[in-house]
Formats: structure tokens, C-alpha cells, sequence
């Protein structure tokens, strides 16, 4: 982030360039490795643009010289490189774990059975196989907006009912009050070992109301574990959002039809096609179902949801990296006054800040990134110059953009009236 980068586009959707970039580069990096390990397996020989320029990264003298696939000597590099385990675990899935075990003798007896490579691989393998056994736990309401944060913006109206919030839901032009249980969740955000995922949330969601009452002076913890738990909190509702996995089924689909088209009527696609039909296919139809043979384990890992099960952890880890260096700040709205934050289902929001107005930025070009953790603080990654402005313009900027960076649904407080405003922002009234 930059303090006075341009804007390469506006609007709610721009936050997500860099997500997208990585999502499609990710896909056809799978894509590959798949098609290298078919045709590693005997399929048929690859064509040269399907290795070109694919170095391993890996660097070690062999204890015996045995020959390894390309697809896993891509992953060996991985792990050479200290790639995040579920980066990994995602190469995995793309050439099967079914083949990376039976190549995994000859891995041990190339780099050593007591080698830390080789004692990598088989951890990243067995939770390869763990998640997409079918048994993994699962839990199918998922908050993508921690409890903890919804739980700032309640009160309570109906004493049977215990503290509520208000939600809007912005398709309907409706609200309703809503227990911070009942709010700010998705059925099915990971499919499958979602469990596993909610640990890992877990991690920064359980400190978060301790560092939340610590940052309440208006100034960043001075406990490092909670200042770090308040920067993860940033990352964790940056990636756990509807748009991650709206950007991931889009990109993914996009990124899988070019190469449908790719290596339709190749070598490999046709083989695929005669060994489960026994014949060579026929007309543009036939081409394009050859490839989809060729490519169907990573469509079916897309299906059953492992993919995104992995991808989410390494944006978690990616986005954590990237925002490390930009210094943390809370801003403070002194109550009482007619100044108040909500909270959108998109609650992050990466800005760019000029001095005077706070506009959408791609998260590489902007100055801030926010996210409101009650109705009167709101954390920043970034330089102080937002506590520069009055606390109302403040405000009224960061609600305007948590409503229109919203999926579908706004929270705010019960005791403020946010209709007048929700609807000018959204021109309800034309």
C-alpha cells in the first residue's frame, strides 16, 4: 500500500483485484500440474507449451538416482521453498493424492526417508487425504462475521430477547432485529472440513473481544499478542467474506473454460477421451468433452469445496504477509454525537485517503485498510491521517462505503436510525 497511490478503478468491486489476480494465477498453475502428472502417468507425452519455463526450485544432491514426475518435482520445490503448507496441500489436490502416493516411495528413496522434505511431503499428503476423505467434521453455519465483532453493536430492545442488533437486508429494503448468533453468517462458506477452518478463525476470534476493550482508549494495544490479534482480525474478515468465494467460483470457472479450450484436440485430451469411450473424439463437441475428461479431478475438487477449503487458509497466510509492515491505528468517535459506525457483511474496506475524501482503492493501491470493531472505533492499517478528518465526515464516508461494499446485509445499532441515510446512499428514492 502506498500513501498517495493512484486508483486503477472505483467501486465496491475493486477491493478485489488483487484477490482475483492471485485466484486466476493459482488455477492455472493447478491446471498445469495436473496436466503434467497425466502425462507423467502415461497418458502420452506433453507438447512443449505445457512445461515450458517450469522450473522445480528444487536444489539437493540425490541420494539415488530415481526418477521423479515433474508434478511432483514441482511440489518437492514447494517445499524447498517454504511454501505455506496449504499451498501445497493445493498442488496436492491438483495432481491427486492418489498419485502423489504412489510416487512417494520413490521421493524417500531419492531425497532419504529421514529427510525433512520427504517428512513435509507426507504431512501435507495425510491432511490432503484427511480433509477430502468424506469424514472430516463439518460445520455448516459459518459466521463471516465474527461474533465478537456483531456483538459490539447490540443491545438490548426486548429483554425475553437478550442483546440484539439491527440487520438490513439491502435486496429487500428490509430490517429486523437479530441476535448476534442469528446474524452475519453463511450456510456452506467452506463445504468440507470446515471444522478445521473454524479452528484456525478461532485462533483470533478468542482474544478479540480482550483486544477490542484494550484498543478502547483509542490508541493500538500495548500487549504485542493483542495488537497482533487486532491486525489478524483485519486479514481474517479481508478473506472470510461472500466476495472471496464469489471471486474464487467466478475466477476459477473463467480460468477452467479458457483452458477447456486450450487443450481441447491435444494429444493428452484425446488419449483421455479414447480410454474412457474407446474412441478418438469427433467434431468441436467432442473436443471440448475430451478436455473436460482431461481436467475432471480439479473440477471435482472444485465441486466438493476442498479447493476453497485450502485457498482461504493460504489467503489468510498471503494477506496476514502482505499487510505486516503497515502500521496499525485505532480512531476513536467520541459518543455521544450523531456520529456512529456500522458494520457491512463485507466489513474490510481498503480506501484511498487524499486528505479530504476516502475513496474504494485495490487493496495494492491503497493508503488504508478499515474495519469497524464497534460503533465508535474503527481499527486502520495505515498512517494516522484519517483521525485527521471530523469525526462525522469520518464516519459518514466509512458507513457509505461499508453499505456499498455490502454483499447483502448492514448491521448497525438498534438505538440509531440509519433508514434516511441507507437509502441516499443506495438512491432508494429514484
Amino acid at each position: 500500500m502506498g500513501e498517495r497511490a493512484g486508483l486503477l478503478e472505483v467501486g465496491p468491486q475493486c477491493r478485489d483485484a488483487v484477490l482475483l489476480g492471485i485466484v486466476a494465477g493459482l488455477t492455472r498453475r493447478l491446471i498445469r500440474a495436473l496436466v503434467r502428472a497425466l502425462a507423467a502417468d502415461g497418458l502420452c507425452e506433453p507438447q512443449a507449451p505445457y512445461t515450458r519455463g517450469m522450473s522445480t526450485g528444487a536444489s539437493f544432491r540425490p541420494l539415488v538416482n530415481v526418477p521423479i514426475p515433474e508434478a511432483i518435482q514441482r511440489i518437492l520445490g514447494l517445499i524447498d521453498q517454504g511454501a505455506s503448507s496449504s499451498i501445497i496441500i493445493l498442488n496436492i489436490l491438483a495432481v491427486t493424492p492418489d498419485y502423489v502416493q504412489r510416487h512417494l516411495a520413490d521421493v524417500a528413496l531419492q531425497r532419504g526417508t529421514a529427510s525433512p522434505d520427504v517428512a513435509r511431503l507426507r504431512e501435507c499428503l495425510a491432511e490432503a487425504q484427511r480433509a477430502t476423505s468424506g469424514q472430516a467434521p463439518t460445520i455448516p453455519v459459518q459466521h463471516v462475521i465474527s461474533r465478537a465483532l456483531l456483538r459490539r453493536f447490540c443491545e438490548v430492545v426486548r429483554p425475553k430477547s437478550g442483546r440484539e442488533l439491527i440487520e438490513w437486508v439491502l435486496p429487500y429494503r428490509k430490517n429486523s432485529l437479530k441476535s448476534p448468533t442469528g446474524a452475519g453468517f453463511m450456510k456452506d462458506f467452506v463445504k468440507i472440513d470446515s471444522a478445521m477452518t473454524e479452528e484456525l478463525w478461532a485462533t483470533v476470534e478468542n482474544r478479540l473481544p480482550e483486544a477490542t476493550d484494550a484498543a478502547g482508549t483509542g490508541r493500538p494495544p500495548q500487549d504485542p499478542v493483542l495488537h497482533q490479534v487486532l491486525r489478524d482480525a483485519v486479514t481474517l474478515h479481508l478473506v472470510r467474506n461472500p466476495r472471496t468465494l464469489a471471486a474464487h467460483d467466478r475466477t476459477f470457472n473463467e480460468v477452467f473454460a479458457r483452458n477447456v479450450d486450450r487443450y481441447a484436440a491435444t494429444p493428452l485430451a484425446d488419449e483421455a477421451f479414447r480410454r474412457r469411450y474407446g474412441i478418438l473424439p469427433g467434431g468441436d463437441e467432442g473436443r471440448k468433452q475430451s478436455a473436460e475428461l482431461l481436467l475432471r479431478e480439479l473440477r471435482s475438487n472444485y465441486e466438493s469445496g476442498a479447493l476453497f477449503r485450502f485457498r482461504v487458509e493460504a489467503h489468510f497466510e498471503r494477506f496476514k504477509e502482505l499487510l505486516r509492515q503497515q502500521p496499525l491505528n485505532i480512531v476513536a468517535v467520541p459518543p455521544p454525537g450523531n456520529a456512529e459506525l456500522l458494520i457491512g457483511d463485507g466489513p474490510v474496506l481498503a480506501v484511498a485517503f487524499d486528505g479530504t475524501q476516502i475513496t474504494p482503492a485495490p487493496l495494492i493501491a491503497a493508503t488504508h485498510v478499515v474495519l469497524p470493531l464497534t460503533p465508535f472505533l474503527l481499527v486502520v492499517l495505515g498512517s494516522e491521517a484519517l483521525a485527521s478528518l471530523p469525526p462525522d465526515h469520518l464516519v459518514e464516508q466509512i458507513n457509505h462505503l461499508e453499505v456499498l461494499g455490502a454483499e447483502r446485509c448492514v448491521y448497525h445499532r438498534p438505538g440509531v436510525d440509519f433508514s434516511a441515510s441507507i437509502a441516499r446512499w443506495l438512491n432508494w428514492g429514484s
